[in-house]
This record gives C-alpha cells, structure tokens and sequence, in this order.
C-alpha cells in the first residue's frame, strides 16, 4: 500500500501548527507529482538550531529525492516546493534533507 507521506521511525508530529499541517498536504502533493516518496525525517522531534521552528511545530525536514532519483531531483524538489506553498515558506535544500518552514514575514492577514 502506498501512501502520500511516510514518517521515518521515531518522528514526532505532536504539538504541530494548523499551518504545517495543511502544508504537509501540499508537500505531499509536490512529492506525488514527482512520482518521489514523501518521507518526514524531523518535525517536532531532534535537535535544531537554537530557535528553530521545529520547537514550536513549524517546520519539517524531509528525505532527499536524490535517494531515488538523482541529485538533479534535490534542486528542482525545492523549486517545485517552493512554488507550491508561497511567501509564507521557506524552503532550503541541506546537506541531508529538505527543511521546509511556515515562516510569515508579517502577521497582517489581507481581506481577501
């Protein structure tokens, strides 16, 4: 059985945001377009950087496409990734994973 997103053995989601949730939606989107796996490494669990949003349920790391695919996968996952959550994300490519974060420069909320 397949399914959108997998969690690596010993990840924790507990205390995740609302945001990061309905992002992990569209990660796992992103992921299934590429016919590549979504495996959540860290969310709220590991260590991090001091002030890392992890601590607080905002952010997540996420397997190497270049696992399966080829290095060429790891840029254009990000680029993909980046695209499909907007403004309000950042997405860097690390050493070891992909590290995707709900980080909101401004808190004003625009009347749609």
């Amino acid at each position: 059985m397949s399914y959108p997103v997998a969690m690596k053995a010993g990840t924790s989601i507990v205390g995740v945001s609302p945001e990061m949730a309905f992002g992990m939606v569209i990660i796992a989107g992103v992921f299934q377009g590429r016919g590549v796996p979504c495996v959540v490494t860290a969310c709220t669990d590991g260590k991090h950087g001091n002030g890392s949003l992890h601590y607080v349920g905002s952010a997540v790391d996420l397997r190497l496409p270049s696992r399966i695919m080829g290095d060429a996968a790891d840029l254009a996952m990000v680029q993909d990734l980046r695209a499909a959550l907007g403004q309000e994300w950042d997405v860097v490519l690390e050493t070891d994973h992909i590290h995707a974060e709900h980080d909101p420069k401004s808190q004003t909320v625009s009347p749609a």
